[in-house]
């Protein structure tokens, strides 16, 4: 009995220790992996290793990644030497802890959990405070309204729609591609001091991240309503100097997903159509167009189209805020032979890094049986955005292809319609 015991005991620290050991030699990848993405200022690689249930400064899954991508690049500091100071086991994972050394801000604990599939559960590099959001987006449909047909302003690529804040009416862009609705920092005012604050998330030398919380006494957006409730908000300066206007926010997903939706570029209207009313609202509004049905997939709040460019096909996701389209760099090789006026470019993404592109005129892409000619692309790393949100796609189609033909995408029956004219 003693030597059965003896064995269950030497079976179960031998058992432990090996799977200490691979975690242990898989989470040092995804430190070293950290402390490159702080050096170079980009979360890229890192976000390849998240838990979907990450967690940073008391936010988790989608916000969180948010705040790990304003908050890596505005750290401004290089990791001079860091080194492990414990390892242990707890109820979520393993637990690691290190002391990094900071070229201005000196040296800070971190704590990396990790969970069993060796992913990134949670990261702190350093003490901060970023106030939490306690309640979601609750939104109240138009009480007698199934069709709302809402005007807009082009400016650029870009829609700017009118919402009312607070009681004012402000611009804010339209963009499908944000899951959540974002208010611009720079007009939120602290009731306390008068001023204008851009975050309250501090660290040890300040100000570290664009992002925070805020309460809102109401939201109209031409019928659909936000109560009071807390709401993201960040620093959306560059790109109020980009268009050459100010920006109050950010309409995202959330506050569209119940709606079919039609952007009709030439009229400057969107229309959000209570889904039970779409045959109709086609039938009596529509009867002079042909319409092109395609089959889309929903990633995540991405709807998902197959295109095809020359011999290949790619899988792209609609996003309004989109100003071009948008494909991997992956696939240059597959659809070189397809372009023209191929020229270099940069690009600020909402993290305001500027980054090198290349930028080519596709010839023909066919969407369903319908072809859409020589529409701009840009060619980019996309892993950030499919990591980030859980995608898979090869990249994305915006105002290049929105802009051609009235277009509706109907979240019931998971279809793009194109109305073109006969």
């Amino acid at each position: 009995m003693k030597l059965n015991i003896l064995v269950m005991l030497l079976l179960t620290f031998f058992t432990s220790n090996a799977i200490y050991t691979q975690n242990k030699n898989a989470c040092q990848k995804v430190v070293e992996l950290t402390i490159d993405a702080i050096n170079m200022q980009s979360t890229t690689e890192l976000k390849k290793q998240l838990s979907p249930q990450f967690r940073i400064a008391g936010q988790e899954g989608e916000i969180a990644i948010m705040v790990l991508d304003q908050l890596i690049p505005q750290l401004n500091e290089k990791v001079e030497s860091h080194s492990q100071t414990s390892v242990h086991t707890v109820t979520e994972g393993l637990e690691v802890k290190y002391l990094i050394e900071y070229s201005g801000m000196g040296a800070k604990e971190a704590t990396f959990l990790f969970n069993s599939s060796n992913q990134l559960l949670h990261l702190e590099l350093f003490e901060m405070e970023v106030k939490k959001m306690c309640n979601a987006s609750s939104i109240n449909p138009p009480t007698t309204q199934s069709i709302v047909e809402i005007p807009f302003k082009l400016v650029g690529n870009l829609i700017v729609v009118q919402v009312e804040l607070n009681g004012q009416m402000q611009d804010f862009l339209l963009d499908s591609g944000s899951p959540l609705v974002i208010l611009n920092s720079r007009y939120v005012e602290d009731e306390s001091s008068g001023k204008t604050t851009l975050s309250n998330s501090q660290g040890v030398n300040g100000n570290i991240s664009g992002m925070n919380i805020t309460s809102i006494e109401s939201m109209d957006f031409h019928g659909l309503t936000m109560p009071k409730q807390e709401m993201i908000t960040m620093d959306m300066t560059h790109i109020e100097d980009e268009i050459g206007r100010d920006i109050y926010g950010i309409i995202g997903y959330d506050m569209l997903k119940n709606h079919d939706i039609l952007y009709n570029y030439e009229a400057k209207t969107i229309t959000l159509i209570d889904p039970a009313n779409s045959k109709q609202f086609i039938s009596e509004n529509w009867s002079a167009h042909l319409i092109e049905i395609v089959a889309i997939e929903w990633n995540d709040h991405i709807p998902v189209v197959k295109v095809q460019i020359g011999n290949n096909d790619f899988e792209l996701g609609i996003d309004c805020g989109a100003e071009s389209n948008l494909l991997d760099v992956m696939h240059w090789n597959n659809v070189e032979a397809q372009l023209k006026n191929v020229r270099s470019d940069t690009l600020n993404g909402a993290d305001n890094n500027p980054i090198e592109i290349t930028v080519g005129d596709i010839k023909e892409t066919l969407i369903g049986r319908l072809s859409f000619l020589e529409m701009p692309s840009i060619f980019s790393d996309i892993s950030h955005l499919n990591d980030a949100y859980g995608l898979s796609v090869d990249g994305l189609l915006g105002y290049p292809m929105l802009s051609v033909h009235p277009t509706l995408i109907s979240v019931d029956r998971s279809e793009l319609l194109i109305l073109h004219k006969r």
